[in-house]
């Protein structure tokens, strides 16, 4: 036997109250008082009453969901990320649709072309470095304003007109090579950095590398090693300072570790944490110890740097920091939206934090 789905009418019946004021109370609008609320949100709770979603985003424009583009899932980093994201959107009210699409400009446009059929109300974008396809149609202009943007979006053909119009956009971690006027989130690197060779230089290293990682998907990977190069140059001699990007992902992380150390290198930094786990996994293979014969310090605070042994020092980005301010932009910048008022872009770039362990060796 089907049981009967419960709606608005039931509640508002049970309750004593017109539809309007149930409508009022779920959505958290209007003057009700307390009883009254109290009275609804008992028979909410008393029937399992839930609003239908899709009614209510064509009656006001708004599907409480947001959508979240990220790199990758299975990175530690960005799963924290996607964490912090979430939670926050979540204590908002939001759901959160995510979709990783390991730096291809393909996924990244299949995932947004997905989520605005669904007519979701933001995104907060981890953008390729090239941001093409879809992006730049839903992105502002730098100095434009949303309602100057087109009426419409042209997707697999099909014109969708605004009503997602001008849908707020937040960029977290990377900023595209492309400008756009959207809101961004990003972290400084020169403060980690300086405060990490600062430290390298304290313990008697003369000799150091950094492994850049994969810069060509990543402005953020180029900046960490433009920031690394100008304050490295302070305080080690160039020809004691060696730089080693891994241009592909055919490229070895064996091969780099063997040559850096045969040229008499005792600290390499990584601007990647995929990378130092690699190359830690390599080091433990070949018997070679972390902290005694070559030291390491590597970008992001994952939790398996914690867990080594030993523990390896790192350059925190504060990346669950960096998705709950963005969370917070975001959600600011569709209340603007709702109440018809101009979104302000903002602009926020926090601080990275050396976090000392036992990865470095002290040689004087």
């Amino acid at each position: 036997m089907q049981t009967k789905r419960i709606t608005i009418r039931d509640v508002a019946k049970i309750a004593g109250v017109s539809v309007p004021t149930v409508s009022q109370v779920i959505n958290g609008t209007g003057r009700i008082s307390e009883s009254t609320t109290e009275r609804v949100m008992n028979v909410v709770r008393e029937l399992n009453y839930i609003p239908d979603s899709r009614a209510r985003s064509m009656r006001t424009s708004c599907t409480k969901t947001v959508g979240l583009v990220v790199p990758d899932l299975r990175s530690n980093y960005w799963s924290n990320l996607v964490y912090s994201v979430q939670s926050t959107m979540l204590a908002f009210g939001y759901s959160t649709l995510i979709g990783a699409v390991y730096d291809d400009i393909e996924r990244q446009d299949s995932f947004l072309r997905f989520m605005i059929k669904q007519r979701i109300d933001g995104f907060i974008v981890v953008p390729n470095a090239k941001a093409g396809g879809v992006l730049p149609s839903i992105c502002p202009k730098p100095g434009q304003a949303s309602e100057e943007m087109s009426n419409s979006v042209v997707i697999d053909g099909i014109e969708y007109l605004r009503n997602f119009d001008n849908v707020p956009v937040v960029f977290v971690d990377r900023i595209p090579e492309k400008q756009f006027g959207v809101s961004t989130v990003t972290c400084d690197p020169a403060t980690g950095i300086a405060e990490a060779l600062t430290t390298i230089k304290q313990s008697g290293h003369e000799k150091i590398a950094y492994v850049s990682g994969i810069v060509g998907v990543s402005p953020v990977l180029l900046k960490r090693e433009k920031t690394f190069r100008d304050i490295a140059s302070r305080s080690f001699k160039s020809e004691n300072c060696l730089i080693a990007r891994l241009e592909s992902f055919d490229n070895s992380i064996e091969s780099v570790i063997s040559s850096l150390m045969a040229k008499g290198v005792t600290c390499i930094v990584f601007g990647c944490s995929e990378d130092a786990l690699n190359a830690a996994e390599y080091m433990r293979e070949n018997n070679i110890v972390i902290g005694k014969d070559i030291s390491v310090v590597s970008f992001d605070d994952i939790s398996e740097f914690r867990f080594m042994t030993p523990r390896l020092s790192c350059i925190s980005q504060h990346i669950t920091d960096m998705g709950e301010t963005a969370s917070r932009i975001l959600v600011d910048a569709m209340k603007a939206k709702q109440e018809k008022i101009t979104q302000e872009v903002k602009n926020v770039q926090t601080k990275s934090e050396f976090i000392q362990r036992e990865s470095i060796a002290k040689l004087n």
